[in-house]
């Protein structure tokens, strides 16, 4: 594929970005011609060929940009990452608005088992095949409009190598039934490997600091990040949101304030309960039924009153529990803010598959790796925020999907390829001196599928085992 300039859209959008710098940052240094340049045709190459690999676009360029090059430009120039990353927010924000709901969640990256140099990789359990690979993991903050949903931080999580080996260490002497104070005792966090509850306050945090007009009605995550370091950091930043979360089912609530009488598991104060079967809409689309229902109860965990909603859709068996900090927010709309999270897992999907992070993203180093993923996100925004998706938005129709837009953009590059060909002064010469160029650089390697070149060797019986085995081969 010829991808020897940027797609022109591309330019256009690092022109809107470094405006945004100016305007931001008016002290701050901006962008260079070069680097407006090697923003722009990395956003387009990393689109139209899924990737951030520098060999890969080298030989999309027809060596018109050199892979080296491109890797130094990563890691070596000034570009400043954090104010492009911030820009590319702003953007976003200025094109949806302030209002909306956020969503935090975290997502492995898997890698082959030989890139240990990469930073933030970790043993995790393969879902897909229950034994254990190697990671980079993420946390994300997403931010949830009216017209779109776009990321808006992230953050590379490491788990604490002490930690980890107390926690294993611990979870072997409970199986063999060692006394708690015959166990070593649990180490202190270190600071240099936060949890990821504390990435996500940190990202909202940051979020905040941005954008100090945003107006969030609802902080949706996961289970794992309902812990009370979470909520009181949530509502310090945004004391108005409502904070929504699934919680286990062996939570122990009570219908009063009394924190040591009238206990019980939450699934089993919701088992003797009346439940409602209704419908409601989530994310805009048809009534879904569900089966659910609802109580104001204190939460142990947390050592205050939650809204806790029991649902069921319909075809499930078990209640899931929905926890909610805000007690004046119906049911109804607990449920229906929740069901927005389910956006963070297409928008992760998306982001992997066509932002060109994830696939030989093999960008060495903390710098290396940040700068990939801010590059990726950014990505992320362009292909959400792209002309063809405005002229959507303008007319109040749905936004085209990535894929869609990933599509056009590989289209546009090879007519735009074929074009400067055809405008050529001399188009035959230049279309040789790419035929010519194509041998410097694609590299052939050598296969291992094949034996040519190889001694395939002679197999044959010999003649002392002939003789040897002659009776039994016959029986």
């Amino acid at each position: 594929m010829l991808l020897d300039t940027a797609d022109k859209d591309s330019m256009i959008f690092v022109n809107e970005l470094e405006n945004i710098c100016n305007k931001s940052e008016p002290e701050g240094t901006g962008f260079s011609r070069l680097q407006k340049e090697f923003l722009a045709f990395c956003i387009t190459a990393m689109i139209v060929l899924g990737s951030l690999c520098w060999e890969r676009m080298e030989r999309a360029a027809f060596g018109k940009y050199g892979a080296r090059a491109l890797g130094w430009m990563l890691h070596h120039s000034s570009i400043p990452w954090s104010r492009l990353w911030n820009a590319s927010i702003l953007r976003m924000v200025n094109i949806c608005g302030i209002k909306g709901i956020l969503v935090v969640d975290d997502t492995d990256r898997m890698r082959a088992k030989g890139t240990w140099n990469l930073f933030g990789i970790h043993k995790v359990k393969d879902k897909k095949t229950s034994g254990f690979s190697v990671a980079q993991n993420l946390v994300i903050l997403l931010f949830v409009t009216e017209k779109l949903t776009f990321p808006v931080g992230f953050s590379f999580f490491r788990p604490d190598p002490e930690w980890k080996t107390w926690r294993e260490k611990d979870k072997e002497l409970r199986l063999n039934k060692v006394k708690k104070s015959l166990r070593p005792k649990k180490p202190d966090r270190n600071p240099d490997y936060p949890m990821k509850t504390t990435l996500a306050v940190e990202l909202i945090t940051a979020f905040k600091k941005l954008v100090p007009t945003a107006e969030i009605s609802a902080i949706d995550a996961d289970a794992a990040y309902m812990t009370k370091p979470f909520v009181s950091g949530c509502e310090a930043e945004f004391p108005d949101a409502q904070i929504i979360s699934q919680i286990r089912k062996d939570w122990l609530v009570a219908s009063n304030n009394s924190k040591t009488k009238h206990l019980k598991r939450v699934d089993s104060y919701f088992a003797g309960r009346t439940a409602i079967n209704t419908q409601v809409s989530l994310r805009g689309m048809p009534n879904k039924k569900i089966t659910m229902v609802s109580a104001r109860l204190f939460v142990q965990a947390q050592q205050r009153k939650l809204h806790i909603v029991a649902l069921k859709y319909d075809g499930e068996t078990e209640y899931r529990y929905l926890a909610a900090t805000k007690l004046s927010w119906r049911a109804f709309d607990i449920i229906r803010a929740y069901g927005i999270r389910w956006l963070v897992e297409v928008a992760i999907e998306d982001w992997k598959v066509y932002s060109g992070w994830g696939k030989m993203a093999f960008q060495q180093g903390v710098d290396g790796a940040c700068r990939g993923v801010i590059l990726s996100f950014v990505v992320d925004h362009f292909l959400s925020s792209h002309p063809l998706q405005l002229e959507q938005l303008k007319h109040g129709k749905p936004a085209w999907t990535a894929g869609s837009m990933q599509r056009f953009i590989q289209a546009r590059a090879i007519l735009t390829g074929v074009e400067n060909i055809l405008n050529a002064p001399n188009p035959k010469a230049m279309l040789r001196d790419l035929v010519d160029s194509i041998t410097n650089v694609v590299s052939f390697r050598l296969s291992d599928k094949h034996m040519s070149g190889h001694m395939i060797g002679e197999f044959q019986a010999t003649q002392s085992l002939i003789s040897k085995y002659k009776s039994r081969e016959a029986a």
